[in-house]
C-alpha cells in the first residue's frame, strides 16, 4: 500500500451531460457513451476518496479531543494535586501554631533566649501573639 495526499476541492468548471438545460452540442453516440462511462468512473473514484478523507478527517478529530480531554484531564489532576499540597501545608502550619501554643501554655508564656536568659511574656490578643519584656 502507499501513502498519498489528497485535498478537497471545488472543480470550476465542471461539464456534465444533462437533458434539460445547458448548451446543445453534437457528439457521436460513442462519445456520450465514453464520457458517461469517464464520469461514473470519476463518481466511484470520488466516492472512494470521499470516503477515506472523511475518515481520516474523523480520526483525527476524535484523536484531538481524546487529546483534549487527556489535557484537561492532568490540568484537573494538577489542580487537586495542589489543592491538596496547599491543604497539607496549611495543615502543617496549624499543627506548628498549636504546638507553639501549647509550649508557651506550659510555661505560662514566658520565653528564653538561646543562652537561657528570660526574654519575656507571650500573651494572645485574640489579634496574633505579642510579646511583654
Amino acid at each position: 500500500m502507499t501513502t498519498i495526499k489528497i485535498h478537497e476541492d471545488e472543480r470550476f468548471p465542471d461539464y456534465s451531460v444533462v437533458s434539460t438545460f445547458g448548451v446543445e452540442i453534437e457528439a457521436t453516440v460513442e462519445q456520450i457513451e465514453r464520457w458517461q462511462r469517464a464520469r461514473a468512473a470519476y463518481d466511484d473514484a470520488q466516492r472512494e476518496m470521499a470516503e477515506l478523507y472523511d475518515a481520516v478527517k474523523a480520526a483525527t478529530r476524535e484523536r484531538e479531543e481524546r487529546e483534549e480531554a487527556e489535557r484537561a484531564a492532568a490540568a484537573r489532576a494538577e489542580q487537586q494535586r495542589a489543592a491538596e499540597e496547599r491543604r497539607r501545608a496549611e495543615q502543617e502550619r496549624a499543627e506548628q501554631r498549636d504546638a507553639m501554643r501549647q509550649r508557651i501554655a506550659a510555661s505560662d508564656g514566658v520565653v528564653y533566649d538561646a543562652q537561657g536568659n528570660r526574654v519575656g511574656t507571650v500573651r494572645d490578643t485574640g489579634r496574633g501573639m505579642t510579646l511583654e519584656p
